[in-house]
């Protein structure tokens, strides 16, 4: 009998919990164990799952809430079992063979994991209506994405195999608050083996309570939205008119965008991300000088590149806090309570300038790639030596 993993970051989650636990230890025909990890509830979360006395529960406690992909990335070094799904402590399944059946069609159809419509409910588990998914995942489904502004086709709760978890989901997902569904470097990108399938498995619940429409959840789900956009950028040429006419959106993925290299440093890469960032702003929104980082990061994309761009030289950034996309919770804490690293502060203050270049040493260029991929600063970046002269040095 297949194992199956079903991994369930809760926070304040009391309203909803009993149902969304017993909606998965209900499940027959499969091998099944429920991986909770409590992230610093305060509410009676803790005593909700203790009433249960399963063997079929492991349960993790936060000492302070840390967020969401932090608590996912917790219950990902548990992970044992031949297959993994995210499952939320509000929602529940819709009924108690739906993993027995996902687990047979992943096995019989030799796929990477299974996705399919998510059915809504209310706050009184009524169902109100269907999210509709993409019906493939594919190359397409990438411009597709992008085209969208990084509205995502694919429903977020996963339903994987073990080996598409770690290869993917953890990385793209979990550490960096994108789609699970495909992986980036900066060459190439690839595309999971995941299918649709007509019978749904997944509740998903609609109320005020929804982490999406607090403050913070918006600003989770817009860094992430921001990465997929400066991400996918990178590969997918969106044509001019693209910009011009919303009503070609609709049929532009299928037709005129096309696969292909772009350089960050160009002006058409910078004005499709621009345009695409101002897209989202309106649909999440958020004004681009709500916050120091809105405001820097439209006015980095906004700014034209110069024939000789500023540069900066980077030469220190030891013993500094590095963010991962996870981690957006405690960037936007630091944000509001001004205690950001050096480094952040001085890349948001250059960005609300202008568009810039940097220069760095070999020793310290993985740490700051991975600072500029956090803040989704896509620049040009060249090792010390590559360049005859510096515009401006910056020690940080």
């Amino acid at each position: 009998m297949a194992k199956v993993d079903i991994l369930m970051p809760v926070y304040n989650d009391q309203t909803y919990l009993k149902e969304a636990i017993e909606s998965v230890l209900s499940q027959k025909g499969v091998n099944l164990r429920l991986v909770i990890v409590d992230d610093g509830s305060t509410d009676s979360t803790p005593d909700i799952v203790r009433q249960f006395r399963s063997e079929k529960i492991l349960y993790i406690r936060h000492s302070a809430n840390k967020g969401q992909l932090e608590a996912l990335l917790t219950a990902a070094s548990y992970v044992e079992a031949d297959y993994v799904a995210l499952f939320h402590g509000d929602d529940r399944l819709l009924d108690d063979r739906c993993i027995h059946e996902y687990v047979d069609i992943c096995e019989r159809e030799n796929v990477d994991g299974i996705y399919s419509d998510l059915i809504t409910i209310n706050s009184k588990g009524e169902i109100i209506g269907r999210i509709k998914a993409r019906r493939d995942v594919s190359n397409k489904t990438l411009i597709h994405l992008l085209a969208n502004a990084g509205g995502n086709p694919i429903p977020d709760p996963f339903f994987v195999t073990r080996k598409f978890f770690f290869n993917y989901v953890v990385e793209n997902y979990i550490k960096w608050n994108m789609p699970y569904w495909f992986c980036v470097n900066e060459e190439s990108f690839r595309v999971g083996n995941i299918k649709y399938v007509k019978r749904p498995w997944y509740a998903y619940r609609l109320s005020e309570e929804n982490y999406v429409r607090s403050e913070i959840g918006r600003f989770v789900a817009a860094n992430g939205v921001f990465r997929t956009i400066v991400t996918l950028s990178k590969f997918v040429h969106l044509p001019n008119f693209y910009f011009l006419d919303p009503r070609l959106k609709r049929r532009l993925w299928r037709v005129t965008a096309s696969f292909r290299k772009i350089s960050v440093s160009s002006e058409k890469y910078r004005r499709q991300v621009w345009e695409l960032l101002r897209t989202v702003s309106k649909e999440y929104g958020f004004e681009r000088d709500e916050n120091e980082y809105y405001r820097a990061i439209f006015s980095f994309y906004e700014s034209k590149r110069t024939e000789n761009p500023r540069v900066l030289y980077i030469k220190n950034i030891s013993d500094t806090h590095v963010y991962l996309g996870k981690d957006v919770n405690l960037f936007s804490k630091d944000l509001r309570e001004k205690k950001l690293p050096d480094i952040y502060k001085c890349l948001l203050d250059e960005a609300q300038k202008a568009y810039f270049e940097v220069v760095t040493c070999v020793e310290k260029l993985d740490g700051l790639n991975t600072i500029l991929k956090f803040l989704n600063i896509a620049t040009r970046v060249r090792i010390e030596g590559e360049m005859e002269s510096v515009a401006r040095w910056m020690s940080v």
